[in-house]
């Protein structure tokens, strides 16, 4: 089963009520969710809490508000059975960080260079040219955690 549902409303406690009686309670299923930050923060917190429950594994985003001139809330839902989807952590590197202080330049070129590493790396898997599994060598997965046995027997494009 996979189902994907995106509620919008001018009102947070109509959107809170829909989202509630819409989407129920499935331990055999996977959910991800993202909610708009300008709900008032009583209802923010029951709807998260309320979706962080409603799965066997959750996880979830508060996202920029919709841009209009009347209050618009929203909440989207993504519900996936557990026979075909595997939830896995990772900590994959986005953006580099912020540099701030007068100090950032001595460190530049270090974290450039690790950075541009990280870059050929993923090329170099998402081309097909290397495996999956070279992953945890290269500490891209935090410490304890693995790729689920899926991915480390599988080259890009055999998924």
């Amino acid at each position: 089963m996979l189902r994907a549902t995106t509620f919008f409303s001018r009102n947070s406690d109509a959107l809170l009520k829909s989202v509630t009686s819409a989407v129920k309670s499935s331990h055999s299923s996977n959910v991800a969710f993202t909610v708009s930050a300008n709900h008032p923060t009583d209802n923010l917190s029951s709807l998260v809490t309320y979706l962080s429950r409603v799965g066997r594994n959750t996880a979830g985003c508060i996202a920029a508000s919709v841009p209009s001139r009347v209050g618009q809330y929203y909440c989207s839902v993504l519900e996936m059975s557990s026979s075909v989807s595997s939830p896995f952590s990772s900590n994959i590197p986005g953006r580099p960080m912020v540099q701030v202080g007068r100090n950032h330049h001595i460190h530049a070129a270090r974290h450039k260079k690790a950075e541009e590493a990280r870059k050929k790396e993923m090329d170099q898997i998402l081309e097909g040219r290397r495996g999956w599994g070279g992953l945890e060598s290269a500490s891209y997965l935090g410490p304890g955690l693995q790729l689920p046995r899926g991915l480390t027997q599988s080259q890009y494009g055999t998924l």
